[in-house]
């Protein structure tokens, strides 16, 4: 495994423990967000915060890159096959990036840990949302 100085001084190095984590996890969201169609950026925020003690904000920061991957990949494989719908895509696009903007202004001042609580109450009502629905279909 690579090892060699960091700038902050410090060498870099790898348990094979680690990454046989990573890999599993990545693995997992990668087959969720594949089967799902969402979850890749929406999962891999609490996994941080539990599996790897991240704090929130950190973990948010990862989950809007997984994000941004996921919507590259999904864009770039529509742009080969069928197209974009630009009149609707770019208004989406442009309120998601709004929306976010505004949430970054809204979060900074508010502890990790009160974001921690609630992500974990908007997690638990978007899995109510189609356990619910389904519940009634029966």
């Amino acid at each position: 495994m690579p090892k060699g100085p960091l700038p902050t001084g410090r060498r870099l190095s790898f348990q094979i423990s680690t990454v046989v984590k990573v890999v599993a996890a990545g693995t997992a969201v990668g087959f969720m967000t594949g089967c799902f169609g969402v979850g890749g950026g929406f999962i891999i925020a609490p996994g941080r915060v539990l599996g790897r003690r991240f704090e929130m904000p950190t973990a948010i920061g990862t989950s809007l890159l997984v994000i941004a991957v996921n919507c590259g990949v999904a864009l770039t494989s529509r742009l080969a096959t069928t197209g974009v719908t630009w009149h609707v895509a770019l208004p989406f696009a442009a309120a998601g990036l709004t929306a976010a903007n505004a949430g970054t202004h809204m979060a900074s001042p508010v502890r990790a840990s009160t974001l921690q609580r609630w992500f974990a109450v908007l997690l638990g009502a978007v899995a109510a949302y189609p356990l619910a629905r389904s519940a009634v279909s029966v």
